[in-house]
């Protein structure tokens, strides 16, 4: 008697286990990741609409480029709005290169209630283009030498990134978290 009810728990054991296991595995049958953001997607190829949170790869592995268009991570030679690298000129540290004609920052003011270009958008607007990366006057990733690490120089700064190609988009943008070469930030087209 002690055998069958031995048995008939480790039957029941291995039944959870594997019918728990292939629950999990049908709420995700293709192993993609799922978004953290509300953005809305026409199709593949479709531009991304609304507030975009994105993750991008490990910096430290490859260079990035993101196309804020479709929300995806793009090739140098491909059109590119924002690009996080390893500056071999300054120790290789992580650095932000905007690939926008004008730049604008915002600092008492929220992400949300940035929703329209504002009127004072041209007088603000930032000399350099160039000056995001490490050590630069408007660094964004700063590197802290009492602890080690790199993180968000002001993650409350909104950039408002005005672009002159085909399409004259306007995007604000805020930079959230940066560990181990990986970076985190939203964004958001705007009119």
């Amino acid at each position: 008697m002690y055998k069958f009810h031995f048995l008939f728990i480790v039957i029941i054991a291995f039944n959870l286990l594997i019918n728990g296991c292939d629950n999990y595995a049908s709420d995700n049958e293709n192993n993609q990741s799922t978004s953290n953001d509300s953005s809305s997607f026409i199709s593949d190829s479709a531009e991304v609409i609304g507030l975009k949170i994105f993750t991008t790869s490990n910096v430290n592995t490859n260079e990035i480029f993101v196309d804020f268009h479709y929300g995806i991570e793009v090739d140098s030679t491909d059109n590119w709005h924002i690009s996080i690298i390893k500056d071999a000129t300054n120790y290789n540290m992580p650095s932000i290169i905007m690939n926008a004609s004008q730049i604008a920052i915002y600092e008492d003011t929220s992400f949300e209630s940035i929703t329209s270009l504002p009127s004072n958008f041209e007088s603000i607007l930032i000399n350099n283009n160039n000056s995001f990366g490490y050590g630069d006057d408007n660094e964004i990733l700063s590197y802290d030498i009492t602890v080690h690490k790199v993180s968000v120089s002001n993650p409350d700064l909104i950039y408002l990134l005005k672009f002159n190609d085909a399409t004259p988009d306007v995007f604000k943008l805020q930079f959230i978290e940066y560990q181990s070469g990986i970076t985190v930030f939203q964004y958001e087209k705007i009119d």
